[in-house]
């Protein structure tokens, strides 16, 4: 309900009133009404009005115009090997590993440490207060101070990091009050970027290579215990071989026991044709010489402390060690090379496919932009309060 039909209401009803009561509530109201007027062009004014000719004067005259360098960039591996179904899985997702090394690129592009690094290597402090700008856009702004963290707040204004989701690229961007100093500063970053990803190449490579190589080396060390202990066994028992000389023996064996076989077979033959003939007790004699040398010589092999069988299970024992440990190493030097073909795979570059440009023309501040905004907004919260006035107005009439 508006003011005109409150007041044909209020008019209608003045026949069924006394002519006093009915004037004193017409004053009444027209008071009330002319205050909400009056408070009604005071808000317009002051939310609306008065901040969009400052905005207009402060855009269209004062506002020192910015030149934005722009690049684009991607980070990506050397080499990828996955398969389509995962590909979509991670796609269906909304993630990816290239998103996350992308977000670690950026983020620290965006770091207090990139910052410091700028310092080093431009006057980033002279570049933001070049004398082309206005008091308000300025570092630093006059009602803050010259500090680290201010000049890394004013950085986070200038300078923006965002995906492009439709290309999938890091767009860069910087704004200064001079062409060269955004391309300058945008070059810088970039190198920043470039430096970022070969330390994260180079933290990689020695978090995978350093525990393939510690473990090589307790292999090689292994290999090299077993073989001192073969050579120290060696030194000890004067025998480079014992298998060598356990075989040797068992060839002696093999052949006294032959000789004894055949001395036997002429005996048996003697006794058989001339049981009498002194020959038959020379060949038992003989036969006899052959078994003790056998006994001897199986002695040397088995049957007492010094025998050839402990220095053999020891011998056999390090010579197993050995070829475990050179198992280890051959698996270690495998396990290295992998390493390093997965440190290939995952190697870490930019690739740039836009440069930082050298603008020639101011696109910040947009100004009418800025100032239909600051219109709008006014607008919108005059529009609010005018509502809850009238509501406020139209419940105290009722």
């Amino acid at each position: 309900m508006n003011a005109l039909s409150k007041l044909r209401e209020f008019s209608s009803g003045l026949v069924h009133q006394p002519m006093a009561t009915a004037r004193k509530d017409a004053d009444l109201y027209f008071d009330a009404a002319h205050r909400r007027a009056t408070i009604v062009r005071f808000l317009f004014i002051a939310l609306v009005a008065l901040p969009t000719a400052v905005s207009a004067l402060y855009y269209g005259i004062w506002a020192a115009p910015r030149y934005v360098s722009e690049t684009q960039f991607l980070v990506r591996k050397a080499h990828t090997i996955r398969s389509p179904g995962i590909d979509a899985f991670l796609k269906t997702l909304g993630g990816s590993q290239q998103a996350d090394d992308t977000s670690v690129v950026t983020g620290y592009v965006l770091s207090r440490d990139a910052v410091r690094s700028i310092e080093a290597q431009l006057p980033v402090r002279k570049i933001f207060s070049a004398p082309e700008a206005d008091l308000f856009s300025r570092f630093p702004r006059f009602w803050r101070g010259n500090s680290f963290e201010r000049l890394y707040d004013y950085f986070l204004d200038r300078v923006t990091v965002y995906q492009d989701p439709r290309t999938g690229l890091s767009v860069l961007s910087v704004q200064t009050f001079r062409p060269a100093d955004s391309k300058s500063l945008a070059e810088v970053l970039v190198g920043l970027a470039e430096k970022a990803v070969n330390d994260l190449n180079r933290r990689a490579e020695n978090d995978t290579l350093n525990f393939a190589w510690s473990e090589l080396g307790r292999a090689q060390q292994k290999l090299i215990d077993a073989q001192q202990a073969l050579t120290a066994f060696r030194t000890k028992e004067l025998l480079v071989d014992p298998t060598k000389a356990s075989s040797a023996i068992l060839e002696t064996i093999s052949n006294l026991s032959r000789d004894l076989v055949q001395v036997l077979a002429q005996r048996q033959q003697i006794l058989t044709s001339a049981p009498d003939s002194p020959a038959g007790q020379t060949m038992l004699v003989r036969a006899q010489a052959l078994q003790k040398q056998i006994d001897q010589e199986r002695a040397k092999l088995a049957g007492s402390s010094s025998s050839l069988a402990p220095t053999v299970s020891t011998y056999e024992r390090l010579t197993l060690l050995r070829e475990l440990a050179e198992k280890d190493v051959a698996n270690a030097q495998g396990a290295l090379e992998l390493a390093r073909q997965e440190v290939q795979r995952q190697h870490l570059y930019i690739q740039m496919p836009v440069a930082p440009n050298l603008p020639d023309e101011s696109t910040e501040p947009e100004r009418l932009r800025a100032i239909a905004t600051v219109f709008v907004t006014g607008f919108a919260i005059f529009s609010f309060i005018w509502i809850l006035m009238v509501g406020a107005g139209e419940h105290a009439h009722r």
